[in-house]
């Protein structure tokens, strides 16, 4: 059965969806804890610290990844928050993604490395739906979440230039890979319908049947 991985920029509301897409469904969801989330902050991120810090994240997903993978080889359909760590490779130092890590930061090129064997290595996922979100709404998402590196303005303006390449590199992924490639525009206050959207989407493919 499909793994089904999320993409689009932090706090695009991946892992909210991940979490209600389960109910009914009789799917699997992965995601990072909401604890382990908010150890992010403007501080840890200015100094070594950075390099540390992206990598716990990173075996968190991984380890997610690969109960994933368990899961749908047992039949089961899975949700996964995140496809970052498989595509770090493609935008890792690139303009939009910079608040990843700092083409000046010590570690980036073992980061790079690192992101280049994770390419290689880590399970592919079957479908990867694409989060689109209007700066006004991923305004109001990362208030919501209040978490510190959030209300960082300068945090803000370059992720939000990211989201293109985020997407691009997730649709050029699914081309390459022959895998199916899925977009939705995120809303405030429209879990309920988006969810449904994406179910809708889903059982239009064959995946679900709910």
């Amino acid at each position: 059965m499909p793994i089904i991985a999320f993409v689009g920029i932090p706090g695009a509301g991946a892992t909210t969806l991940t979490k209600f897409l389960g109910k009914g469904t009789n799917c699997c969801g992965h995601f990072l804890s909401e604890e382990d989330e908010k150890t992010d902050s403007c501080d840890c991120l200015k100094d070594n610290y950075a390099f540390g810090l992206r990598m716990k994240f990173r075996l968190e997903r991984i380890k997610h990844l690969y109960m994933a993978q368990k899961q749908s080889e047992n039949g089961q359909i899975v949700f996964i928050d995140g496809y970052y760590d498989k595509l770090m490779r493609f935008y890792l130092g690139e303009k939009g993604c910079r608040w990843l890590m700092k083409s000046s930061d010590p570690y980036f090129k073992v980061a790079k490395e690192i992101s280049y064997i994770d390419y290689r290595l880590l399970p592919d996922v079957d479908i990867i739906i694409g989060l689109r979100v209007s700066f006004d709404v991923w305004i109001h998402f990362l208030k919501n979440r209040g978490r510190p590196l959030d209300l960082n303005v300068d945090f803000q303006k370059e992720c939000f230039l990211g989201q293109d390449i985020f997407l691009n590199i997730a649709k050029q992924y699914c081309v390459s890979h022959d895998k199916i490639y899925l977009e939705i525009w995120q809303e405030v206050n429209q879990l309920e319908h988006i969810v449904e959207n994406i179910k809708l989407k889903l059982k239009k493919i064959g995946v679900l049947s709910v």
